[in-house]
């Protein structure tokens, strides 16, 4: 089972559909708190309607309810992909992360 995280360890999500995650399928959302990371997560600064506490709130109750079905797939990082619907959560964690590796 995935350990519970707090919405406020949220920086990104993803909810689409299966198949390529560029967003051509999906939403991305960042949360107001760490739309800043945006540049270093993406190489591009968000745009206003792709940052949504709202989007990444209802991602995280989702999340809550199906935990058991999310995967940890890198460092602070989650997936799901169930019933033709694809969900992923980045999180503080993963952030650190990649600012650790990047040097």
């Amino acid at each position: 089972m995935t350990e519970i995280m707090a919405l406020s360890d949220i920086v990104r999500v993803y909810r689409g559909r299966p198949g390529c995650m560029c967003g051509c399928k999906g939403k991305y959302s960042f949360a107001k708190a760490y739309a800043h990371l945006s540049k270093s997560m993406t190489g591009y600064d968000a745009d206003p309607e792709d940052v949504s506490d709202r989007k990444v709130k209802n991602v995280y109750k989702f999340f809550l309810e199906n935990r058991k079905d999310f995967t940890l797939f890198d460092a602070g990082a989650y997936f799901y992909e169930m019933d033709g619907k694809v969900i992923a959560i980045w999180t503080t964690g993963h952030a650190r992360s990649r600012r650790a590796m990047a040097g």
